[in-house]
């Protein structure tokens, strides 16, 4: 199986630096879910702009994926629920909630 890792919580400071760090140590990376909340999408797609810029050429596919670790089943369709949890291999959870 080819390593396939999903986020929670992108954007943020911390994922600017750990997944520019995996790109760059781990050139057998072949997709990277992102869980990004809806008023975070135009974040975003900037910082996946600037982190694919900074890649040097190599082929990432990012996919964003509009959620909330705190609803069920992350709040995305049962189906993605479903693909996540049979081709992910490795999860970075580093959402927080904030009241």
């Amino acid at each position: 199986m080819e390593p396939t890792h999903s986020f929670t919580g992108f954007p943020g400071f911390i994922y600017n630096q750990l997944i520019r760090e995996l790109v760059k140590h781990d050139e057998a990376i072949n997709k990277i879910y992102l869980l990004v909340l809806p008023q975070q999408i135009v974040k975003a797609e900037a910082e996946v702009a600037s982190i694919e810029d900074d890649c040097n050429g190599m082929e990432i596919a990012f996919e964003k994926v509009i959620g909330d670790i705190t609803k069920e089943h992350l709040d995305i369709s049962l189906d993605l629920f479903d693909e996540l949890q049979h081709k992910v291999t490795h999860i970075f959870h580093l959402a927080a909630i904030s009241i």
